[in-house]
């Protein structure tokens, strides 16, 4: 007999269930008088902060790179980086195609491994020459925490806890490369104050060192912010440095 607004209606239905609800993002937020539909979703454990930095290589207008970050269905984020074989405009092509396809067969709710197969058929579909696409993935669940790596052919991931850095790494050929594909993935337990770092393989390319993954874990270890977008800036910014 009155209006109510969703978190009223996720405090009942918690009494009713004993699951802690929150509404869906697209959801309405009021009923009235009307008949409606409404959506509610078991409420996150954890949410996630991103930040970015890219430059080009040799100032040419486009990277070859690309990525996404997004929270899909089931109380998960994916975040992804896309390498095109080479540089500039026809680099930035592939990696687009990896990655729009990623986000929308991942939004869908397909499995990794089916997203995954299908992304390898379509970069290989009509190529008279390869085309191979490097792809790094994490899928993080934001209610129990863990995140599952999937590498092709990418560089190493740094997972930052506290006061030491894990490199995470595969030895899986790039996709667009060989009809069939065969998909590793590393779970990890991530816990409220953790760091995942991702870098393409310029980033990685650009250290004169013979152990390029200990150098990145170094400068990601004296990096003293909690901010997504400046600890980006300054692995960025120190790689720079090296080359």
């Amino acid at each position: 007999g009155r209006v109510t607004n969703a978190k009223e209606l996720a405090e009942m239905i918690k009494d009713i269930t004993g699951l802690k609800l929150e509404p869906s993002v697209n959801s309405r937020k009021i009923l009235g008088n009307d008949y409606a539909t409404m959506a509610f979703s078991e409420k996150k454990n954890f949410y996630v902060l991103h930040g970015t930095a890219r430059c080009t290589k040799n100032e040419s207008e486009l990277s070859g790179d690309n990525f996404t970050f997004l929270e899909i269905g089931n109380n998960q984020v994916l975040m992804s980086i896309a390498d095109g074989m080479g540089s500039g405009y026809y680099a930035f092509q592939d990696s687009e195609t990896a990655i729009e396809l990623l986000e929308q067969l991942m939004d869908t709710g397909f499995s990794e491994e089916v997203a995954l197969k299908m992304i390898n058929s379509v970069m290989l579909l009509g190529n008279d020459v390869e085309k191979p696409t490097t792809l790094d993935m994490g899928i993080l669940n934001l209610m129990s925490g863990v995140c599952d790596f999937v590498k092709f052919g990418a560089a190493a991931t740094f997972v930052k806890r506290s006061r030491w850095v894990e490199a995470i790494k595969s030895t899986n050929m790039p996709i667009g490369m060989m009809g069939q594909v065969d998909i590793e993935s590393v779970s990890k337990k991530m816990y409220s104050g953790d760091m995942i770092i991702m870098v393409s393989d310029g980033v990685v390319e650009a250290i004169e060192a013979e152990d390029k993954d200990k150098v990145i874990s170094d400068i990601i270890m004296q990096i003293d912010s909690t901010n997504p977008k400046e600890i980006a800036s300054k692995v960025l910014e120190n790689v720079l440095k090296c080359s």
